[in-house]
This record gives structure tokens, C-alpha cells and sequence, in this order.
């Protein structure tokens, strides 16, 4: 099976920033001009030489290692795995007293996508549930989304991206704005917002009915494209 689905989508993010170390009898100019190169990118490169001598009758061998010391590689800052993403996600909530309401939302939205698989991308105010495409499986993309204090302080939101319209139907976007006020969202697509539990409760059961109807639609897919496999995992 491939490598994230046992050690997870984000592992080689600790590997960072990448450092070389080219070893050698001896440099020669290409070499040298090599490491130079790869140096001034975001790669700590450092070379290691062995000469080799004789000397009354002895054969001595001598390391010599060229690095830089005063050189602080051009590398851009880590990006922060889908852990780390999700503990940050995590204390904004609580430490904003957003958890109360997020959370609850957060499970009505999942709860009807578990039919199928689903990926959930933590971001800085809220989590994006991704999919993939029933003809592509390798495909991942986002279809519904929950976040808190991104259109302002004290708003929650769900999003309606554009792959869940377009698996929606028109008809069913058209109930679900007729008895739900919605904005253009800024990624693509429509959102909702709400400021309570309560305000979230009146609108809940058109937003859930729009979800099942998008999921309902793709299950009428081929959702194993044809080859008998169950879906893939989100892309490393």
C-alpha cells in the first residue's frame, strides 16, 4: 500500500529542510561548482573529502569536511502538518469560545458524508470535508465546509463549494436558497452564517437536506471507477 496510508499524509514534513552531504576522493571543479549551486537554493549541502597518502612505508588516509558555518540556508518556514493544523484549530476554537457551537456543527456535517470516504483538512478557523470524485478516485476535493470567525468575530459559517453543487443539482440549490439565506463565498461556491446553536438548529435540516441529496447523487456512480478497488486515501 503507499507510504501515507500507514504513516500519514504529513510524516515527511519532519524531513525538512532537506541537507545534502556529497562525499568524495578529492574535488574536482565541477564538483565544487555543483555544491555551489545546489547551496544558494534551500539545500544545506556540506562536502566531505578523503586524500589518501603514503608515508615511510604507511598508508594514511585524511577526511576533510568544507561547510559553511555562517551560512543560513534560504529555506522557507516548515508548513505545519495536518497535526499540528489540527491542535492550532483546536486552541483557536476553545481559546475564542467557539467550541461549543463549532463542534456540534462540525458533527451534523459529517455525519451523512461517513456513507463514503472523507478527508478532513483542518485550516485556521475551520475544517474543509474533502471527497473523492466517483470516476476518479485519486481526486480529492472539497465539498462542504464549517468555520468559525472567518466572516467575522462571533459568525460561524458553512461553506457549499462548487463540486457539492454541482452533485446537488440545480433544483435542489434552488430549495435550499429559497429557505436559506446565502452569500457568494469567497473560494467558489455559496455559504451560510449563524451566530447561535439556535439560529444553527433552524437552518440545520435544509442544509442536511441539501447534503444528502448531493450524497445521494454520487452514490449513483460507479464509486470503485470500474476496477472493483475501494476509494483512495487524500494525496501526500
Amino acid at each position: 500500500r503507499p507510504f501515507h496510508i500507514f504513516f500519514g499524509r504529513d510524516d515527511l514534513s519532519r524531513l525538512l529542510p532537506p541537507r545534502m552531504v556529497l562525499v568524495g576522493l578529492g574535488v574536482d571543479p565541477a564538483a565544487e561548482r555543483m555544491a555551489r549551486f545546489i547551496s544558494a537554493g534551500p539545500v544545506d549541502i556540506s562536502i566531505a573529502t578523503f586524500h589518501g597518502f603514503q608515508r615511510d612505508g604507511e598508508r594514511l588516509l585524511a577526511r576533510q569536511l568544507e561547510m559553511d558555518p555562517e551560512r543560513q540556508p534560504n529555506v522557507r518556514p516548515r508548513e505545519p502538518s495536518v497535526a499540528e493544523k489540527r491542535r492550532i484549530l483546536q486552541e483557536y476554537l476553545a481559546g475564542n469560545g467557539y467550541d461549543a457551537v463549532f463542534w456540534p456543527v462540525h458533527a451534523d456535517l459529517r455525519q451523512p458524508l461517513s456513507e463514503q470516504r472523507v478527508w478532513e483538512q483542518p485550516g485556521s478557523t475551520g475544517v474543509g470535508f474533502q471527497l473523492t470524485e466517483p470516476d476518479n478516485p485519486r481526486v480529492w476535493k472539497t465539498y462542504f465546509g464549517v468555520q468559525a470567525g472567518y466572516l467575522g468575530s462571533g459568525i460561524y459559517s458553512v461553506s457549499i463549494l462548487r463540486q457539492a453543487i454541482h452533485w446537488g443539482g440545480e433544483e435542489a440549490l434552488g430549495e435550499l436558497r429559497e429557505s436559506v439565506e446565502v452569500r457568494d463565498w469567497p473560494h467558489g461556491g455559496y455559504a451560510l452564517s449563524f451566530e447561535s446553536s439556535e439560529e444553527w438548529e433552524q437552518l440545520r435540516p435544509k442544509v442536511l437536506d441539501f447534503v444528502h441529496t448531493v450524497m445521494a447523487n454520487r452514490l449513483g456512480r460507479d464509486e470503485t471507477n470500474g476496477t472493483g478497488e475501494p476509494l483512495g486515501s487524500p494525496p501526500t
